[in-house]
């Protein structure tokens, strides 16, 4: 028979702990408020998560962020609607999942453009921003079209005459890169005016160049200090009977007249 543990008086129960169970001393006492936190979290929890999975479906996967719109700038004309068209096989793609890469590639291809940059705009949106190149002056081809060239002397574009304001320039060996380079930088060097004027443009050689500016005939040597070389022909031009101007040697040009003299300014 168990003994019976007497009463503890009244006020002695007050401070004593109370009796627990052996295996109440393995417990957290804590344990059932973190379960019931447990409970009211995982709802929200889960909610998240297919909100999170529901988002990246969307941009992925869903047709409500394909692209529908291609916006070009920095040109116009011919070479906005021909870069639009490359710009249109993006249409209908998620936008994250557009290669801008090779949207990119495909329009520096097209030649008539020196940089390209191409952007997502949420939510449906790829922009093509370009630099387009600067035509510098045109030369013929053996096929006997044109062929436009740029600031840099690389030819870009073929077509049948030369674009407006752009000179004419003959070169002895078109393929020579030299030559290019070099015909470039003096059309580069000339006014507004000037190009404007320009008849002819020959280039013998990168240190053997002609330039007809209306109808003074002016002996550029070669396109080093170009700068300088246009600002004295545009001075020297002005003066009456002038009709040739050698400037190979800037700090002594020659002018010569009607008459065939030659004076130093």
């Amino acid at each position: 028979m168990r003994p019976v543990r007497p009463a503890a008086p009244t006020a002695a129960r007050r401070w004593l702990p109370p009796l627990r169970r052996p295996g109440d001393f393995f417990r957290d006492p804590r344990r059932p408020d973190r379960e019931r936190r447990w409970r009211v979290r995982w709802p929200a929890v889960i909610a998240v998560l297919v909100l999170l999975l529901g988002l990246a479906w969307a941009l992925v996967w869903s047709p409500l962020v394909g692209v529908r719109e291609v916006a070009v700038a920095g040109v116009s004309g011919e070479d906005r609607e021909r870069i639009i068209q490359i710009g249109a096989v993006a249409k209908g793609l998620p936008l994250v999942k557009v290669d801008t890469d090779r949207i990119a590639d495909d329009v520096i291809s097209l030649g008539t453009v020196s940089r390209v940059d191409v952007e997502r705009h949420w939510p449906a949106t790829i922009v093509i921003r370009v630099k387009p190149r600067a035509a510098a002056f045109a030369m013929g081809n053996a096929q006997g079209g044109v062929q436009v060239v740029d600031a840099e002397g690389l030819p870009f574009w073929m077509t049948d005459r030369p674009p407006p304001g752009v000179p004419l320039a003959s070169l002895e060996d078109s393929e020579d890169p030299a030559q290019r380079v070099a015909a470039a930088t003096v059309v580069r060097a000339l006014s507004a005016a000037q190009r404007a004027r320009v008849r002819d443009l020959r280039v013998a050689a990168p240190d053997r160049i002609t330039v007809n500016i209306g109808d003074v005939v002016v002996t550029w040597g070669s396109a080093e200090r170009s700068d300088v070389k246009a600002k004295i022909v545009e001075v020297l031009a002005r003066r009456q009977g002038v009709t040739t101007i050698n400037v190979v040697v800037p700090e002594s040009p020659v002018t010569g007249g009607r008459a065939g003299s030659a004076t130093k300014p």
